[in-house]
C-alpha cells in the first residue's frame, strides 16, 4: 500500500459518504485510496462528531477491503487489510495524546480484530498456523506493553 496525500477532512468525509450512498460496496477499488491517506484528524487527538464518524467509516472499509479481498480469492490482500487496521488501532491507543475515549474504541475494536484475524488464518489452513501463533503473541505483548485503564481506573 502507498500513502497518498490525504485529501482534507471534508473533502474526504464526502468521498467517503458517497461511496457508500453509491451502494457500491463490491467495488472496493474507489474505497482504497481513501483507506490508506485519510486526514489525521480521524486519529485524534481530540474527540469531536468528526473523528468518530471518520475513525468509524475508516475501519468499516477496511473491513470491507478485507471481506471483498477475501471473497474475490486474494487472502495476501485481504489479510493485509485486516493487519492494517490492527497496527492504526494499536498506534492511536497507544499514543499518550489520545483522548481515552477514542483509546478506549480503538482497544475494544483491536479485540475484535484480532479475533477476526485468528480465524481468518484458521480458515487459510495448515500453512497459515504460524500466522495464527504470531498474531497472538503480538497482541498478547502489546497489549502487557500498553495497558490500557478506563476512565474508572480498571485495567
Amino acid at each position: 500500500m502507498i500513502s497518498k496525500p490525504s485529501l482534507n477532512k471534508e473533502l474526504w468525509q464526502e468521498a467517503v459518504s458517497n461511496w457508500y450512498q453509491s451502494r457500491k460496496h463490491d467495488q472496493v477499488e474507489d474505497l482504497l485510496p481513501l483507506l490508506q491517506s485519510p486526514p489525521n484528524e480521524i486519529w485524534g487527538p481530540a474527540l469531536s462528531s468528526f473523528q468518530q464518524k471518520g475513525l468509524t467509516c475508516w475501519l468499516d472499509g477496511c473491513l470491507r477491503a478485507h471481506q471483498h479481498f477475501s471473497s474475490t480469492g486474494h487472502p495476501d490482500d485481504s489479510y493485509q487489510y485486516l493487519n492494517f487496521a490492527i497496527a492504526k488501532l494499536q498506534q492511536v491507543a497507544s499514543d499518550c495524546d489520545v483522548d481515552i475515549e477514542i483509546k478506549t474504541w480503538c482497544v475494544q475494536r483491536l479485540d475484535q480484530l484480532i479475533i477476526l484475524a485468528l480465524e481468518f488464518c484458521s480458515e487459510q489452513g495448515e500453512e497459515w498456523k504460524q500466522e495464527q501463533f504470531d498474531q497472538i503473541e503480538a497482541h498478547v505483548k502489546f497489549m502487557t506493553r500498553y495497558p490500557y485503564k478506563q476512565k474508572n481506573g480498571e485495567v
